[in-house]
């Protein structure tokens, strides 16, 4: 283990275990692993309800008025998914013993998970929609490389080569978020 890294059991699960379980009811064994999995479903099934809002606020036959109601709306979800990988950045803080001397990443493990859910929800939505296999295939071929990275990252934290940055209090969406 490189110095600077004192973790030796992760509370992580590994990219493909956030894949499997993404849509699993089953949890994953190994306990910790299991918060990080419950707040990646939690982030995939508000990305899927995104997407249909999204969808919503693209409909040619709505009037502006409409519309505008679809995007505020898209405004606070945007607040609630950023507040829960903030939970799981928090969470994280306090589980992981980073190297302050390691080279940065340039986000944070929520919200690579978040991105995770993000290609998961677009893999899913796109492998059923007709005519769009290649699309789809991209779509399977981005999420396998997102979780992929997502496992190097996690090797390069806990072996103390990487840390993640602490940037919760920094993001803010809307007016109606308190965090600045």
């Amino acid at each position: 283990m490189t110095e600077g890294a004192t973790t030796t059991r992760s509370p992580l699960p590994s990219g493909g275990m956030l894949l499997t379980h993404l849509d699993s009811e089953t949890e994953p064994a190994g306990g910790e692993p299991g918060r990080v999995v419950s707040v990646a479903r939690r982030l995939r099934a508000h990305h899927d309800e995104q997407w249909q809002a999204e969808d919503l606020s693209r409909d040619a036959a709505d009037d502006d008025a409409v519309v505008a109601k679809v995007k505020r709306r898209i405004d606070g979800m945007n607040v609630e998914r950023s507040r829960m990988f903030d939970e799981l950045d928090a969470w994280l803080s306090g589980e992981l013993v980073q190297n302050p001397d390691a080279a940065p990443h340039t986000e944070t493990i929520g919200s690579v998970v978040d991105r995770i859910c993000i290609a998961w929800v677009r893999a899913d939505r796109l492998s059923r929609k007709p005519n769009a296999e290649a699309m789809a295939v991209a779509a399977r071929r981005q999420l396998t490389e997102l979780a992929a990275a997502y496992d190097q990252l996690v090797s390069e934290v806990l072996t103390g080569r990487r840390r993640v940055p602490d940037w919760r209090a920094l993001k803010s969406y809307g007016a109606g978020d308190d965090r600045g």
